[in-house]
């Protein structure tokens, strides 16, 4: 459930309030995935890199990948 908030507060393409909450779902079962068996912070940063496509990430949500990975640890 960790998981989930943070990636939710978070809401890198800034689609809440008008998307559904199961709107990163995917992704998130994504992340689980990788920490069970990965909890590298650097590692991890450079996934969520590259599950969420940064060109798309609006500036204001472009929270450092680092920090993100930190938290969700």
């Amino acid at each position: 459930m960790k998981i989930d908030n943070i990636i939710k507060e978070w809401d890198p393409y800034s689609l809440f309030p008008y998307a559904p909450q199961d709107e990163y779902n995917y992704e998130i079962k994504q992340i689980k995935s990788f920490i069970k068996y990965d909890k590298n912070i650097d590692n991890l940063a450079k996934f969520l890199e590259s599950i969420f496509d940064v060109e798309v990430i609006y500036d204001e949500n472009k929270k450092n990948f680092l920090e993100i990975a930190k938290e969700l640890v």
